[in-house]
């Protein structure tokens, strides 16, 4: 896990994550799109942004994911998340979204998969797995995520402090 971060450090381009925080910011709509194990790191990304402020749907059902690309246009972004970049559906979804003039943006661990091919913006994970589920790519993905988050609460903070304050105060009495 530990040199999946590393050599994800090594390869992951900060232009790139300006490039996908720049866009985030300048969406007027943001889907986020991922299947199988992917779905975990799409879901994280949704729930970072969403307490940030940012406006975003995450739908878990595919065929949404597809309904959500071909609504996509011009000033939209659609986030596709998928470790292999040969997930049929993630690589669609990116695809549709793109022809109709949507910035896409993929996180993937292979920069040469479909769902690269059809994105606008590339963020790289890497991991050499030994296992069949790619536990040490997932870490190294919801690092991205992350840092995707936390560049986005840095660029407004004033924004991030109330939807954080106003978060804590909603969950606070559903604690035990």
């Amino acid at each position: 896990n530990v040199q999946a971060l590393y050599d994800t450090l090594e390869l992951l381009d900060a232009a790139e994550v300006i490039r996908a925080v720049d866009a985030l910011e300048a969406a007027d709509t943001v889907t986020i799109a991922g299947v199988g194990g992917s779905s975990i790191v799409s879901q994280a990304l949704y729930q970072r942004l969403f307490r940030l402020g940012r406006v975003c749907d995450a739908p878990l059902d595919a065929q949404l994911q597809v309904m959500h690309a071909a609504l996509a246009g011009a000033g939209d972004v659609v986030v596709g998340v998928s470790y292999s970049g040969v997930t049929k559906d993630t690589a669609q979804v990116l695809d549709r979204a793109r022809q109709d003039g949507a910035v896409t943006i993929c996180v993937t661990g292979n920069a040469q998969s479909p769902a690269a091919k059809a994105a606008d913006i590339v963020l790289c994970s890497v991991s050499h797995e030994t296992r069949a589920e790619p536990i040490a790519a997932r870490i190294a993905q919801l690092t991205i995520v992350d840092a995707i988050a936390v560049v986005y609460a840095l660029r407004h903070l004033d924004r991030t402090l109330v939807s954080d304050a106003r978060f804590n105060e909603a969950a606070v009495p559903r604690s035990i």
